[in-house]
């Protein structure tokens, strides 16, 4: 009945306004053939007993490689990044990219 917010986060699988204004730019990519797919919360990684990372976006290339983008607002927490870091390592096999939208404009903050 109501998406209640805990902690100020939204609820799962909807994208805050930082995630939207990237999704934008995946749906020009995508129209101009960019790339072939991408999507929201699509993917969930195990890295640990009971640790799981849900990158936002999953977004396959035209040479058909999958990347996994992280979309940060003006706040980044550690744990995020260290989650992220983790990921990357236990899969070399994925191409991995944090990026973050500040000042309006953005930024590449990690990348594999």
């Amino acid at each position: 009945m109501y998406n209640y917010i805990k902690l100020g986060h939204i609820s799962k699988n909807t994208m805050n306004n930082t995630e939207k204004k990237y999704d934008d730019i995946l749906k020009m990519q995508l129209l101009a053939k960019i790339i072939k797919w991408y999507g929201f919360e699509k993917i969930k990684l195990r890295l640990g007993n009971n640790c799981f990372y849900t990158p936002d976006f999953s977004v396959v290339d035209n040479n058909n490689q999958l990347m996994i983008i992280e979309i940060k607002g003006g706040y980044i927490r550690d744990d995020s990044i260290v989650k992220f870091k983790t990921a990357c390592e236990q899969y070399p096999f994925i191409k991995f990219k944090m990026v973050q939208y500040k000042n309006k404009e953005w930024k590449i903050i990690h990348e594999n």
